[in-house]
């Protein structure tokens, strides 16, 4: 065999290898890790659930799923609940609005004894809260953050307090 004839076969070899790595790479990077992707959804719901001449008690639960295929380890979880002083707007009109959360907004931590969400699992975790009388709305924020960097998610609503 001629030293040419050598070096062409080597060269189809090194080219063949390269293509088959790169192509592995591509369905791994692009394939496989889309599926393996974390969707984590969050929900609020509220209720009120009695009320008195000075305040108003509200049942508020959050619920976290995870949609995706793979497990998600909780860094941190928590509910932000903040007054909105909005007697002028209806509910649909501050839900749109950007209200800023104020000095007075109340952080609790919530999924404490969660630590893994496995695939289709889902945590959901309940607060009874005193709305004073003057508190027309409120804004709750729920946020779910993952082990893993730029693992975070959130969602936010705005709700009567229902204090009639």
């Amino acid at each position: 065999m001629k030293l040419n004839e050598i070096l062409t076969e080597i060269n189809s070899i090194v080219a063949s290898a390269a293509i088959l790595v790169g192509g592995t790479w591509a369905i791994y990077n692009f394939g496989l890790q889309r599926i393996r992707k974390p969707i984590v959804t969050l929900e609020i719901e509220c209720a009120p659930i009695s009320v008195s001449s000075d305040s108003a008690a509200s049942h508020i639960s959050i619920i976290v799923r995870n949609q995706g295929r793979t497990g998600v380890a909780q860094n941190y979880a928590f509910v932000e609940i903040a007054p909105v002083l909005l007697p002028s707007l209806d509910g649909n009109r501050i839900a749109i609005a950007s209200v800023p959360i104020s000095q007075h907004t109340e952080k609790h931590p919530i999924f404490k004894s969660h630590t893994f969400l496995e695939p289709g699992e889902q945590f959901k975790e309940s607060l009874l809260i005193n709305v004073a009388k003057e508190v027309e709305y409120l804004r709750i924020r729920a946020i779910f953050s993952a082990s893993k960097p730029v693992q975070s998610w959130y969602t936010e609503t705005t709700i009567s307090a229902s204090h009639s």
